[in-house]
């Protein structure tokens, strides 16, 4: 079976946005914002992408779904940040439509923009979020992994993930808080995990740990 979408017909497009700073946006996704009629994202990428479209902010996955469904009859884009594969509202929106009716457009996730800012190869590495409630053990998954990237939030910070690592498994470790990334003000920090646990960064970084021999 050979799957084909015609991107030409489809009304709903998720675009990626890349780790948000526009020169990491893909030509194809800055065109499809330019051609929609309806734009909906979160407030930073609206302000960053979309200024002067008719646009929707939306505060939830359920507001999201319900802007989509209400402007079916028009084009619709779904901003989202990094790559829209990879822990984004896609799934929920795929959980409505066929694939074959949706344009996904591919963006720069920040997890992989992070191992490259780093130089660190990530083809290896293993990928969490974080959020979501937790449900994995980190420690478990960390020590089974010579690499791993973090997508943090506000409810689990670095810090706060750094307290969920066994001490034992985080003396072979090297962990690097990335924030802002692709901005002006971007930061890129190396901690111990003494240091990790007590430190005030960004609640939306990227955590990659790396073992020392790497």
């Amino acid at each position: 079976m050979i799957f084909t979408q015609d991107n030409n017909m489809s009304e709903i497009t998720i675009a990626g946005c890349g780790p948000g700073n526009k020169q990491y946006a893909s030509l194809a996704a800055l065109q499809a914002i330019e051609d929609a009629d309806v734009v909906i994202g979160a407030a930073r990428l609206i302000d960053e992408f979309a200024t002067g479209k008719v646009s929707f902010v939306y505060s939830g996955v359920q507001d999201t779904l319900d802007a989509i469904i209400r402007n079916s009859d028009k084009k619709v884009v779904v901003l989202v940040t990094g790559d829209p594969g990879f822990f984004s509202i896609t799934a929920c929106i795929l959980s409505l439509y066929k694939a074959s009716d949706i344009n996904i457009i591919p963006g720069i996730s920040s997890v992989t923009f992070a191992f490259n800012r780093l130089g660190i190869p990530w083809h290896d590495a293993l990928f969490l979020s974080a959020h979501k409630s937790l449900q994995i053990d980190f420690s478990e998954k960390i020590s089974s992994s010579s690499k791993s990237g973090i997508l943090t939030s506000p409810q689990h910070t670095p810090s706060f993930i750094g307290g969920l690592i066994d001490h034992v498994i985080a003396m072979n470790k090297i962990f690097y808080v990335c924030e802002r990334l692709s901005y002006p003000d971007e930061k890129i920090s190396v901690y111990s995990h003494d240091n990790l646990c007590r430190c005030n960064s960004d609640e939306l970084s990227v955590l990659v740990i790396v073992n020392k021999e790497n």
